[in-house]
């Protein structure tokens, strides 16, 4: 096991699920965990000493208000309390509602992560963002609330598809387009596979590149919104198209990267063919020609970075180098 330095979250990287408990320092009837109903089916030893595991299923309908209602009234009637500690073990989603219902219930609970898919651990467990979805839009009712762990157990990745690890890769790939031009090359050369040895360094250093972005901007003034690259246009691919949130990040990838081209911003014209590239090596979406970015004009102007008329978008410069632009709307529709 290895401690990742992060000031708001201890991060216990390549740990075992066993070690969970002594993390929290609580009896086995004061944990509440919220498990994917996947991750619960394929590994039901790893939780046969805890009392009290509500089993959600992993999808987007789960984030909701109406489902959340549910998932309160059974902690309720399970006596969770506010000297409770809540864990979401799962992907994405079950980070999203556990950091949500934690930060809420009760005035706020303690709560951790134990995250399981590639993307989560690399993107949704860390920086405290905690949404779920309303009216078809992503995220756009949630929280800012840091769990006070990470426990990273790569067992976990051993049942993941090929499409699940390629999903991940694409926050990846995001973490190294804005900040590394060194993980970027790093990825242009790896083995897929994820039990290669160079997947733990790969891994590291995009959570690393994560940590850094947000350490001194936890709630999105300034620098976090630099981890918004790609996200304009793929959280409206994702709930227009009803695609995977991987998929659609490479989608959105590919549409800012030739927006930054197109407006001066990106003049090595190479960089796009390097990014095709790197996303199709890892089996992600990059053909955006039967995407039309006007149907995607209603979830863009209700983004939680669009203001009126302009939205903060973040366009590259080079590699490994990324800022964040106040654009028209319209503007980048039509281009």
């Amino acid at each position: 096991m290895e401690k990742i330095p992060y000031t708001n979250t201890s991060i216990y990287f390549d740990d075992s699920f066993s070690s969970l408990v002594k993390y929290i320092d609580l009896d086995f009837s004061n944990i509440f965990l919220i498990v994917d109903s996947i991750i619960y089916d394929l590994n039901p030893k790893k939780f046969y000493e805890y009392k009290n595991i509500l089993v959600v299923e992993s999808v987007e309908d789960s984030k909701s208000l109406t489902y959340l209602d549910t998932l309160i009234d059974k902690l309720l009637l399970l006596g969770c309390n506010r000297s409770s500690f809540i864990v979401g073990v799962g992907g994405g989603v079950i980070s999203d509602i556990t950091g949500f219902v934690a930060s809420i219930y009760m005035r706020g609970v303690r709560f951790g992560f134990v995250p399981t898919t590639l993307l989560s651990i690399t993107d949704a467990s860390i920086g405290g963002k905690n949404g779920v979805n309303f009216k078809g839009i992503k995220n756009i009712i949630g929280t800012i609330n840091e769990p006070e762990f990470l426990l990273i157990d790569f067992s976990f990745l051993k049942t993941l598809s090929d499409f699940e690890l390629s999903n991940g890769y694409s926050e990846i790939i995001k973490h190294a387009c804005i900040s590394s031009n060194k993980l970027f090359s790093m990825l242009e050369k790896a083995e897929i596979a994820y039990k290669k040895n160079s997947f733990k360094e790969i891994l590291k250093d995009s959570i690393k590149i994560k940590i850094s972005v947000i350490n001194n901007d936890l709630n999105e003034k300034n620098s976090r919104k630099l981890l918004n690259f790609g996200h304009t246009f793929g959280h409206a691919i994702e709930a227009k198209y009803k695609i995977s949130h991987g998929e659609a990040i490479s989608l959105g990838i590919i549409l800012a990267t030739n927006i930054s081209i197109k407006f001066g911003y990106l003049n090595d014209n190479s960089a796009i063919t390097r990014i095709i590239n790197l996303l199709n090596k890892f089996n992600l979406p990059t053909d955006i020609k039967c995407y039309d970015k006007e149907s995607l004009l209603y979830y863009i102007t209700k983004d939680k970075k669009s203001k009126g008329k302009y939205i903060d978008f973040v366009v590259l410069n080079n590699i490994g180098d990324a800022e964040v632009k106040s654009i028209l709307i319209d503007k980048i529709l039509d281009e």
